[in-house]
């Protein structure tokens, strides 16, 4: 988490209280939308990342 402490997304996703939903939510979000985007660059190649599955 270190690495994007800068940026706006994660400060509000840091202000919920550990192991809260809305904390879990937030940090969910942001990595769906992240992956969503690296697949967007990637269309067109074999490249894709999947959902994370539950075990």
């Amino acid at each position: 988490m270190s690495k994007h402490k800068d940026q706006v997304l994660v400060q509000e996703a840091l202000s919920h209280p550990e192991g809260s939903k809305e904390r879990d939510n937030a940090f969910d979000r942001i990595r769906k939308d992240g992956i969503y985007l690296f697949n967007k660059e990637q269309s067109g190649t074999s490249v894709l990342i999947e959902k994370k599955r539950a075990c």
